[in-house]
């Protein structure tokens, strides 16, 4: 009887395993669409699974520009890292389409 409680256990082990993959793998995947800017996000893809960390680098960065980013409208949700010689920008993926977007202000203009 051992060996037959010994042949469940792994049984349901593999079972258990093979569940949390598949539940894990099936999440859907949604879009980011970063407003035409796509080419100065490095490593930026079409789309990501829903709740995957995504997680990118932004280095076309001029010194005498302020940087703010945005995730559907709102800097919540978003770490941004980094300043003059480059930016890292990571979110965990919600479930729906976003939209990412930059917002780049010369400090060095007069604004009067």
């Amino acid at each position: 009887m051992p060996l037959a409680a010994a042949a469940a256990a792994v049984m349901i082990a593999a079972l258990i395993v093979f569940s949390v993959c598949f539940v894990g793998c099936s999440s859907k995947a949604y879009r980011v669409d970063y407003c035409g800017a796509k080419e100065f996000y490095i490593g930026a893809k079409d789309s990501y699974r829903a709740g995957a960390r995504v997680e990118l680098r932004f280095d076309l960065v001029a010194t005498d520009t302020d940087y703010t980013f945005y995730l559907d409208g709102s800097t919540e949700g978003l770490d941004v890292q980094g300043s003059g010689g480059g930016f890292i920008i990571s979110f965990t993926m919600p479930e729906h389409d976003v939209r990412l977007e930059y917002k780049a202000v010369n400090t060095m203009e007069y604004n009067g």
